[in-house]
């Protein structure tokens, strides 16, 4: 195998045979590794070097497609809209762009050094005044739940308070196509 690998060396990528008759394909630069199963399915996993992140992207036998692409703490995911408001101080502590079928969704966890209260204000502020309908809210003490819809997408908030850092809390993002 080793000897395989050596002589391969020079090419693009480096293709491997299973045996229940699919393939493992790895990108000579190992950026990639596509995987082919024997009834037609197709998997690849790629490491975004620029954007530094991981994307997965699968089709099954029937044609049906997912990705899921993981960014780097820090960044929001390409396709959120940019109106989504997030705390003045928060640090994006992941990020997550889904898509199956071609229902795309995001989630973005962040902290921030602000109250529950100020926070819950600022996404119902959002919610009310971006015209979102249906929306909910639940709150207890260390905890609020907002939710809304609009235009065939859904947005739901969960902000807790850090339990160890008074007047700091956690919150995650969620936003994507309603089901049809």
């Amino acid at each position: 195998m080793a000897g395989a690998l050596m002589v391969a060396g020079g090419c693009s990528s480096v293709s491997i045979p299973t045996g229940d008759g699919g393939k493992v394909k790895v990108a000579n630069d190992g950026s990639s590794v596509n995987v082919t199963t024997a009834d037609g399915g197709q998997g690849t996993v790629t490491v975004n070097g620029d954007q530094k992140g991981v994307t997965f992207q699968g089709t099954d036998a029937q044609g049906n497609t997912s990705s899921l692409q993981i960014g780097e703490a820090g960044s929001l995911p390409d396709g959120l809209p940019k109106e989504i408001p997030f705390p003045d101080n928060a640090v994006i502590t992941a990020s997550m762009a889904t898509e199956n079928n071609g229902q795309k969704s995001y989630t973005v966890t962040f902290e921030a050094e602000q109250s529950i209260e100020d926070v819950t204000k600022l996404y119902q502020g959002y919610l009310q005044s971006s015209g979102y309908a249906n929306t909910t809210e639940t709150k207890m003490a260390d905890l609020s739940m907002l939710s809304g819809e609009k235009d065939g997408f859904s947005l739901s908030v969960t902000i807790t308070a850090d339990a160890e850092k008074k007047g700091s809390v956690s919150g995650m993002v969620v936003y994507g196509a309603l089901k049809q």
